[in-house]
């Protein structure tokens, strides 16, 4: 496999996990949003009937239950905005530094998309990290190991 192909396969595989990272950060919120106006919606049009047919105890129960949707969305992802952004920010960052690593070569470039990779990480818990793993290997194996660049030989 030639040192272009290499870099192609690491870049692929860097902005999928970066991407779908990012999309998953920013959708919880706007979930979440969504299933607590429905929540919100759903408690007012049952009112009435709940007055009428004496089912006070009904409208409780399905907002009790669109609550507990609302809380296992993810650990808190909602409840932090700065956090989730920041966790975006820095995750689009280490993308955008491995790029640059791409083009620059050597391996501080590379350490440094992995550095901005683990934070991100970080900020954004488990399930969104499991996202960026691919990403984070890919940085340490290139950090390790980066491709030889036109002209260079590997190392």
């Amino acid at each position: 496999m030639t040192p272009a192909q290499q870099r192609r396969i690491g870049l692929v595989i860097v902005a999928l996990s970066t991407s779908s990272s990012v999309a998953i950060l920013l959708l919880i919120p706007l979930v979440s949003g969504l299933v607590s106006l429905l929540r919100d919606v759903l408690s007012v049009l049952i009112l009435p009937f709940s007055l009428m047919f004496g089912m006070s105890g009904t409208s409780v129960d399905q907002s009790s239950a669109l609550s507990q949707i609302i809380d296992s969305m993810g650990h808190g992802a909602g409840q932090h905005p700065l956090r989730t952004a920041a966790g975006a920010v820095i995750g689009i960052g280490g993308a955008f530094a491995f790029v640059m690593a791409e083009r620059v070569g050597g391996r501080l470039a590379y350490v440094t998309a992995m550095i901005a990779t683990g934070v991100a990480m970080g900020l954004c818990g488990f399930p969104v990290a499991a996202f960026l793993l691919p990403a984070i290997l890919t940085e340490g194996i290139f950090a390790l190991s980066p491709p030889a660049t036109d002209g260079q030989t590997s190392g």
